[in-house]
């Protein structure tokens, strides 16, 4: 853990360095203890069924961390982290306005032209 905390701050002196580094240290231990549980399983379809979920649960947490990485600051990392997880709403292009009204759910989908993604971006900064 104080090697991937060190890690983090080799990349610069910002508390997202800091956090990316605790963060990949924390999936390391949970990597570990993940294996353990799984080699000690006997039965072939959980021990499938771990493998199988270890894919994007390993995607998901390296995009999860990779977020503070690159955020310009912490406030720029929560809004990318409300956004992905969807705390915003759901967005939609301006195309699928006739397959919202179809389905009725106008008031939680959120239509946007192209040059409207400005704003969003706008907020980051």
């Amino acid at each position: 853990m104080i090697v991937i905390f060190a890690g983090g701050l080799c990349h610069g002196a910002s508390w997202n360095f800091v956090i990316w580094g605790v963060l990949y240290g924390a999936y390391l231990m949970i990597n570990h203890s993940w294996v353990a549980l799984a080699s000690s399983v006997n039965l072939g379809y959980v021990k499938r069924l771990v493998q199988l979920l270890s894919w994007p649960i390993t995607f998901f947490v390296v995009v999860f961390a990779y977020v503070v990485f690159r955020a310009e600051s912490i406030k720029a990392a929560m809004v990318f982290y409300r956004a992905m997880l969807g705390f915003g709403g759901v967005t939609l292009p301006i195309e699928f306005s006739g397959v919202v009204a179809s389905l009725g759910i106008e008031s939680s989908i959120r239509l946007f032209a192209e040059n409207s993604r400005y704003d969003f971006y706008l907020g980051l900064i």
